[in-house]
């Protein structure tokens, strides 16, 4: 893990201190290498400019077979995305 975080930290044991707390945020680094844990691939959405809808930005892991997990990136911080029940019409929501 320690080649996806080159250039945030010189110092490694830190960095997994920091991060070893619940608190802690993560970012765009820390979705590449959870794509390896989680096995599948990770899709992240944002807004579109109605706000109505979500439009993907990018997606990690795209050769991994599954579903995909789906985050929304709001522009401070991500949220883990649901299907929609089927009764509201589909769609992803927040939880």
């Amino acid at each position: 893990m320690e080649v996806f975080i080159a250039g945030i930290t010189d110092d490694w044991d830190g960095y997994l201190e920091r991060m070893s707390h619940p608190a802690a945020w993560g970012g765009e680094p820390e979705i590449v290498m959870s794509v390896n844990l989680v096995k599948r691939p990770i899709t992240v959405f944002r807004l579109t400019l109605a706000g109505r809808s979500v439009e993907p930005i990018v997606t990690y892991g795209e050769e991994l077979k599954g579903t995909p997990v789906n985050l929304l990136w709001s522009g401070a911080h991500y949220d883990v995305l649901v299907p929609a029940r089927q009764a509201s019409g589909g769609g992803l929501h927040e939880p």
